[in-house]
């Protein structure tokens, strides 16, 4: 029953920003209803997808290059989770031309980062290596760390899908030093290295160190 007045407010606060004709109002109230969408399950994941469509498409009538592609890179999460593979590259690719257009370093080595992560999930682990590897360098350069630290999260992943053990366990070993040191907000992210270095001793019948970091 709450999901149900939240959805109607929604709607309401979604029926007045076209009430004002302004694009960018408009685009910002479908970025609330996508979010709102995702956080319930009172709805199918094609309403998130059909807000975050929407709010681009108004970013773009509002001529907003950065919020095209910030929301242009949530498309692709969105797509990714609808198992859209290629409609969450081409979201991505989007974002990350203009990105170049902005001189925006940041905002391409987030975008590389993750097409890296949808190649892990096209299981095509040396492609998201070589993502990883362009989104790592950018990154370092302007010291995102938080965001550095996903990278290594997906090259875990990718060198294990290759049986390149040592440098899963290094990708491993990097990625909680750097949650430690550099980037301590990102917890949860070192929680899932741990959990994935884990799962590779598992495969190796490791299970003591398996269990170490398990625990």
């Amino acid at each position: 029953e709450d999901d149900l007045n939240v959805h109607e407010i929604g709607l309401q606060i979604l029926r007045r920003a076209y009430n004002t004709q302004q694009d960018s109002l408009i685009a910002y109230a479908h970025v609330l209803q996508s979010d709102w969408h995702s956080l319930t399950n009172a709805f199918s994941t094609d309403s998130v997808l059909h807000h975050s469509i929407k709010a681009v498409e108004y970013y773009e009538k509002a001529g907003d290059k950065r919020k095209i592609a910030e929301y242009s890179r949530v498309l692709s999460i969105d797509y990714l989770n609808s198992i859209q593979y290629d409609k969450a590259q081409e979201a991505l690719f989007r974002a990350l031309e203009i990105y170049e257009d902005l001189g925006d370093e940041k905002g391409i080595g987030g975008a590389y980062r993750s097409l890296g992560t949808i190649a892990i999930f096209m299981e095509e682990p040396e492609l998201s290596i070589k993502y990883g590897n362009k989104a790592r360098e950018l990154l370092e350069k302007v010291e995102d760390y938080n965001t550095l630290t996903l990278v290594y999260l997906d090259y875990i992943k990718s060198y294990g899908l290759l049986g390149q053990y040592d440098k899963a366990y290094q990708a491993a070993a990097d990625c909680i030093e750097m949650v430690e040191t550099k980037a301590p907000e990102q917890i949860f992210v070192a929680t899932r290295a741990y959990a994935a270095r884990g799962n590779l001793s598992i495969k190796l019948e490791d299970y003591e160190w398996a269990l170490q970091d398990y625990t």
